[in-house]
Formats: C-alpha cells, structure tokens, sequence
C-alpha cells in the first residue's frame, strides 16, 4: 500500500502541475459576441480577459488536494499518530489534533490560489479589500467549514471503531440527519453569518415596486440588503434561508444601479427559485444521502479498516470526497443550468417584461466581469448558469402565452 501511496502522489503531483502549465498552452479563441450591441463589446472583451486565469485557477485548486493527501498517506503520518497515544482522554485531544491539523494544511494548499484570485479582483478593480483585511475576511469564511470538518470525520472516526464492519452506512445516515435535515429544522429566519452583515430593505417606492411583484406571484417575502461596498464592486441579487423561511438579498451596489423595473425582473426570477424550491430542495437532500452514502461505501470497499489506521481511512475519505465531488460536478452544473433556465421563464411569464429582464442581466454580468460565452468544455463540465449569451437570445425569442 505505501508504493501505491506513492506512486499516485507522483502521478498527481504530475497531473497538478501539468494543469498550471496548460492553461498558457491552449489557445483560447475571444468570445462569439454577435448579438451583443457594440457598446458593451469592450466590457465583455475585459470580462473574458478576467475570467480564462480564474477558470484554471479554481480547478488546479481542486487538484492540489490529490497530491498532498497521497504523499500524507505514503508517509505513514496518520498511523503513527493514531498508535502514539494511549487510549483516554489524551488520545481523543490527539485525535482533534490531527483533524485540526488536515484542515488547517489543506486550507494552507489551497490558499496561494485564493490569494492569486483576490489579487486577479484588485487588478480589475473589483475588490476594495486590502492584504490583511481580504485575510480576515477568508479566515472569518472558515468558521463554518472547520466546524463540519471537525464533526463529519469526527462522527466517521467513532463509527469506525463502534461498528467496524457497517460503519459507512451508519455514519452516512447521521451525517444527513446532521447536515442536511437538522439545518431545515432549525435556525432563525434571518441566520447569522460571521461574514456578510444584512438589514431589512428600508421602505420606499424601490421596495413597494418588489412588493407589488411579489404580490402578483403570491409569495410575499422579506427583502434584505447585504453591505456588499465595503469590500467589492460585485452586484448581486439571490434568495436564500431555509423552506418556508426564505428571503431575498440585494446587495447595496445593486440597489445603487439598477432601476426599481429591472430590480422587479430580477426578483421574479429569484422568485421562481422560490415556486420550485418543493422540488429542488428534496432533490438536493436526495443528493446529500446519495453522495454520503457512495462515498462512505467506497471507502469501506476500497479501504477495510483495521486498528490503528482510522485516521489513514479519513484521509481516504478525503481523496474519495474530492473525486466524487469533481466527477459528479457535470451533472450537478448540468441540473442548476436547468434551474436557472426555469426561473427566468417564470419572470419572463411572471412580469411580461423581457426587455427588463435583458437589460439586468447584461448590467450585473459587465458590473461582475461575467463573460458572454463560456469555452464549451468548460460550460459541460461546470458551469453553473446557462451562458449569458443564451439567455439574452432567450429574452429576445420570448412570446407571450
């Protein structure tokens, strides 16, 4: 197992830093921009100039997680470790320790490539952060994920060792319990979140304009605005909260630029999500169970666990998770393409209006450098919204029904 180990952080390590190398091999033809009026072709021409690094960089920052682990495994690290320490109270801290320590170097690989990303946002002008405060805002961003990681694999851990031969469908089930149906259950309305800070939308003719949309769709909803300036010049406008609790935020660049009628638009969309949201979200929990229990169950196949190599099993998790997570990305990118796709038929059917709907879109997509047109093997494999250029020809192909 250990020259397995390292022959596949080799080849990782290889396949890694062949991905940083080819994004500067590839000849990547400018974007189609028929269709687009001339004014904004400069703008789209940025946008892609933006966007074809911060595509390559978002997927060798999935990759750096290969090598690193399989070099972790092939050193024996996690074995010695579980054996260093007797059984007791010394030995759950050393556990915790060990957890602790796998996020916090896995957080550390990938965090050039954050840093890359955020210097890219400054040199295009999207970001008003500085160094160390782009730094506290990602280790503020880190509270919620360190406490999952924690939990998850500290829940994996004991099953290993409480049910040695049915573990993985035990902990597949009260991760769900934990992660997916607990979080429906409970929590407030407006859930606290240690990064982005929101307040009720002030009342005026701007939120009496949303109102009258929303009383029109027959789903009254609050309207909260998200402190977005003091960072970014990102525009951006979503719903979220828990079913039967939902929300819409607006961002505070967003109610600074776009008109009450084109913010009405991109409410009915949001909206949609909302009228959809019976099967969308059970179809993610569905997901949830699958994805835990696939994972969990090829761990468990690939990986018996024996004593003294938990902690060796929960990184085989880990490079599990991370491989089902990247194959799983196409139809998962696939599936929220279709939703988006549905919403924005429900605003156009919802308030008659597709030239509203046209001119939101193309707003927020030059304010945020999003591009036109997608490179097609990118947009298979992970694009999570249908192409810019799509739906704007959607917009203008609209009948009324």
């Amino acid at each position: 197992m250990p020259k397995a180990c390292r022959f596949l952080a080799g080849a990782s390590l290889i396949f890694f830093l062949v991905a940083q190398v080819l994004p500067y091999a590839l000849d990547f033809s400018p974007p189609d921009l028929s269709g687009l009026d001339s004014e904004h072709h400069a703008r789209f021409i940025e946008a892609e100039q933006f966007n074809a690094p911060i595509r390559w960089c978002s997927i060798s920052r999935d990759l750096v997680v290969f090598p690193l682990v399989f070099l972790l495994m092939a050193g024996g690290w996690a074995e010695r470790w579980e054996l260093k320490h007797d059984p007791g109270l010394r030995r759950w801290r050393a556990i915790l320790g060990f957890l602790l320590a796998l996020f916090l170097v896995l957080f550390a690989a990938t965090l050039p490539g954050r840093f890359m990303q955020f210097r890219h946002w400054q040199v295009f002008g999207l970001s008003h952060l500085d160094g160390p405060a782009w730094m506290l805002l990602v280790l503020k961003s880190q509270v919620i994920p360190l406490f999952k990681f924690m939990a998850a694999n500290l829940l994996i851990f004991c099953f290993m060792g409480l049910l040695p031969r049915r573990w993985w469908m035990a902990a597949a089930g009260m991760l769900f319990l934990l992660f997916h149906v607990l979080p429906e259950l409970t929590g407030l309305a407006h859930p606290l979140d240690p990064v982005e800070k929101t307040v009720p939308m002030e009342a005026g003719p701007y939120r009496e304009a949303l109102e009258s949309v929303a009383a029109k769709a027959q789903r009254p909803c609050s309207f909260m605005v998200l402190d977005e300036s003091r960072r970014s010049e990102v525009m951006n406008a979503y719903v979220t909260g828990k079913l039967g609790r939902e929300y819409v935020v607006f961002s505070d660049n967003w109610l600074a630029e776009v008109p009450a009628e084109e913010s009405a638009a991109a409410l009915a969309h949001e909206l949609g999500h909302l009228v959809t949201r019976h099967i969308t979200v059970p179809l993610d929990k569905a997901l949830g169970l699958l994805g835990s229990f696939l994972i969990l169950g090829l761990v468990a196949r690939l990986h018996p666990v024996i004593p003294g190599q938990r902690l060796r099993a929960i990184l085989f998790v880990v490079i599990i998770s991370q491989m089902v997570s990247m194959l799983s990305r196409p139809a998962l990118a696939a599936l929220n393409r279709y939703q988006e796709r549905e919403a924005d038929a429900y605003a156009l059917q919802l308030t008659q209006d597709p030239v509203a709907l046209e001119r939101v879109l193309v707003r927020t997509a030059k304010a945020n450098l999003e591009g036109w047109q997608t490179p097609r093997w990118l947009y298979a494999y992970a694009a999570s919204y249908p192409d810019l250029a799509m739906r704007v020809a959607a917009c203008r192909s609209w009948k009324p029904r």
